[in-house]
């Protein structure tokens, strides 16, 4: 019931009524509501009752029940006793207009609400006190509060050893050795008047704010280690100034310099971010950044080049430097999933990760032994795009009844094109997402520069000659997914005796998104001319796959790459199936643009307890009702 028992001051009370007069605790219930409602229907107060007052009518009598109770002003006032308990005892005095709180006081007896719990956040966070609306809902005071907030990353640099993350042992795992670590590029236009020396104090200033820049690594006998360098440490961040030709923007200029770039970082001691300043003889600038993978992924390099162009433009303007603020820190985020790991909801993803690993990853070799004589371990690559129009179908305007993402239809013109080639209708393949997403709930990593891609086994599960059937299939696949695949990765590492033994997968997909997104044209002084994903592979060996996709749009269309080992499948072998998925492509929008498309799925309605024909079913007859 919302009340408003102060002019002004409206809040959401519930009544509760137990069986046999039992006890609740209030707290307790109010934590267990903020785990399944949104954070505007969990109640500020909670009132028990015996029973729930009737009227005439046998309908509850609203006017009669009672406001809930306040603090007793007899109550002992337990004062601040530390800086973060000043804090949180100010914010709360503050929102609330009280004058007498104690530090053992509860927010939502106090009289707040979801609404003023905002309030209080955003004046805890501009006192350097970082706190979520999800902790506040669940402390059971204000001490408490202050300990979980006192307990949370800052924006001031951070040092000292972090664990690694799954993400960051896989890759370690195959690339043991601490030179030549696999490493991203992506090369940036700079407007004249930019110089080097602006560039260089904007990425120091960047370096400290994102301390997952600032990671580096050693291994000792009992395995990899990592550590947050300071940001003062001159050994992280390599900037030098290069003079190039004006031809400088030939690929075999830029692959030179990529190489040169890679080959100076060290994970050990630095740097682990290489700078170099192209200049050439006409005014032409560019900025080439190379890091390890092991600290960036697709979205960092978003996140790196939004603030290097902010920062570039606040100190061309005599400005003082001064970044977006940070989400969680890349310590905090893999913190949380080595607490995951061990939780009861990792150990329940087992049978279902298990189940996967049952399935064939493995696809038939396009050459013969007598071919494969003399040809070495190279990687070919096979490169195509959709057109604008095409797109622009597959982002919404042929997809608004199927509601899908654009990786649903993705993976399911693959599945269609492997089992073509395999043979058979169930396939498994490696699949990465942005893993960054895996605990949006409880750690927002949104604003946060680090590895978080999530690696795990899919099974695309092929329905020929109906597409429609087969979206859903796909979408209902990926949803079903626990944790966008973060459970696969920790378990694999930290409790891999109890999962299967990983079959041979032949094949992985990645699916980058918008690089456009990155930064718009002309809208600061850098814009990215070529990055990996768009331009280039992420990486230009093949280690556990014989092919791998990478996907992202760009430039308005959707492009992929296509890499594959040479001495074990013929080129046109590979340009068949691209061209194979090509048509399965526009296949699926040519049918969206001509049928009365509905693809709704059982988990677009958790709570209705529908099969997927149930389903199917209701929304047929309800078409129908609506001519």
């Amino acid at each position: 019931v919302a009340r408003e028992d102060q002019p002004g001051s409206k809040r959401l009370v519930a009544y509760v009524v137990t069986s046999d007069g039992q006890t609740l605790d209030q707290s307790a219930l109010r934590q267990h509501l903020a785990r399944t409602l949104p954070d505007y229907m969990v109640p500020a107060a909670v009132v028990m009752m015996a029973a729930l007052p009737l009227n005439n009518n046998a309908k509850v009598d609203r006017k009669a029940l009672p406001a809930p109770e306040t603090r007793d002003d007899a109550v002992e006032i337990v004062s601040a006793r530390t800086d973060a308990e000043h804090i949180v005892l100010d914010a709360v005095s503050e929102v609330l207009g009280l004058k007498r709180i104690s530090i053992m006081d509860n927010f939502f007896q106090l009289g707040g609400d979801s609404i003023l719990l905002l309030q209080v956040v955003a004046r805890m966070q501009q006192k350097k006190l970082k706190v979520s609306v999800r902790q506040m809902f669940e402390s059971q005071n204000l001490a408490d509060l202050a300990l979980v907030a006192q307990g949370q990353e800052t924006d001031k640099p951070l040092l000292g050893p972090l664990p690694l993350a799954p993400c960051q042992l896989q890759i370690l795992a195959t690339n043991d050795s601490a030179a030549n670590h696999p490493s991203h590029s992506i090369l940036l236009q700079t407007l004249p008047g930019l110089s080097a020396d602006v560039i260089a104090k904007a990425l120091h200033g960047i370096i400290s704010h994102h301390d997952g820049l600032r990671i580096l690594f050693k291994k000792d006998h009992e395995g990899w280690h990592s550590s947050m360098a300071s940001p003062d440490d001159v050994a992280i961040l390599a900037f030098e100034s290069f003079p190039i030709p004006d031809h400088a923007s030939d690929q075999g200029v830029i692959d030179q310099l990529v190489a040169k770039a890679r080959l100076a970082l060290d994970i050990t001691k630095g740097p682990v971010l290489k700078t170099i300043f192209l200049t050439s003889a006409s005014g032409m600038q560019r900025l080439l950044l190379t890091a390890p993978r092991l600290l960036v992924d697709a979205e960092s390099w978003r996140i790196l080049v939004e603030d290097l162009t902010l920062a570039c433009q606040q100190l061309m303007q005599g400005e003082e430097l001064q970044l977006p603020p940070k989400t969680a820190s890349y310590r905090e985020w893999s913190q949380k999933i080595h607490e995951y790991v061990s939780s009861s909801e990792a150990q329940s993803e087992i049978s279902y990760w298990n189940h996967l690993l049952s399935f064939d990853g493995r696809m038939p070799s396009a050459m013969t032994p007598a071919h494969r004589v003399g040809i070495q371990a190279e990687v070919g690559h096979c490169r195509q795009a959709l057109s604008e129009e095409s797109t622009r179908a597959m982002l919404g305007d042929g997809n608004s009844g199927y509601r899908a993402q654009i990786d649903d239809i993705l993976l399911s013109a693959l599945g269609e094109t492997l089992a073509t080639w395999v043979g058979r209708n169930e396939i498994l393949i490696d699949y990465a997402n942005k893993g960054r997403e895996a605990f949006a709930d409880v750690c927002q990593a949104t604003r946060t520069i680090g590895c978080f891609t999530s690696r795990h086994p899919l099974v695309l599960k092929v329905q020929p000659d109906h597409p429609t059937e087969l979206l859903k299939s796909v979408r209902e696949q990926l949803r079903a997914v626990p944790r966008r695949g973060i459970g696969y990765v920790a378990l694999r590492q930290f409790h891999g005796d109890t999962l299967r033994d990983v079959p041979k997968i032949d094949l992985s997909f990645q699916f980058f998104g918008c690089l456009d997104r990155m930064i718009e044209e002309g809208s600061g002084p850098i814009v990215p001319v070529e990055m990996p994903g768009r331009d280039r592979p992420w990486s230009a060996t093949l280690r556990d796959h014989r092919v791998k996709i990478e996907a992202s749009i760009h430039g308005g269309r959707l492009h992929l790459v296509w890499s594959y080992l040479k001495q074990d499948i013929e080129p046109q072998a590979i340009e068949g199936l691209v061209q194979i998925f090509h048509e399965k492509i526009e296949g699926w929008i040519a049918h969206a643009s001509t049928q009365d498309a509905s693809g709704y799925i059982v988990s677009d309605f958790p709570d209705a307890g529908l099969s997927q024909e149930q389903l199917d079913s209701v929304l047929a007859e309800w078409s129908k009702k609506l001519g």
